[in-house]
């Protein structure tokens, strides 16, 4: 998917049964490197509100990538502090 442009990306939602969000992808430059890095976070930023939707759109990416699902239990507070 990588390689994926944004049209492409659009045509992969709308695939999945969300053909309503395909221009979010497109309108937004969503090509298939970009996917990767978006997540439940970055959808309602793009459009998507409904929070199913983008609780399933978030999904969809994690598995066309291998991405493991995030820990909701994981406080940022337990994340590593480093010192430079």
């Amino acid at each position: 998917m990588d390689g994926y442009t944004p049209r492409e990306v659009g045509e992969w939602i709308a695939s999945h049964g969300f053909p309503q969000y395909k221009a979010c992808f497109e309108d937004n430059f969503i090509d298939g490197v970009k996917l990767r890095s978006v997540d439940a976070s970055v959808l309602p930023t793009i459009g998507i509100r409904d929070f199913q939707h983008v609780r399933a759109i978030a999904g969809l990416i994690r598995q066309a990538y291998g991405l493991p699902k995030p820990n909701a239990k994981q406080s940022i507070a337990d994340a590593p502090f480093t010192t430079h």
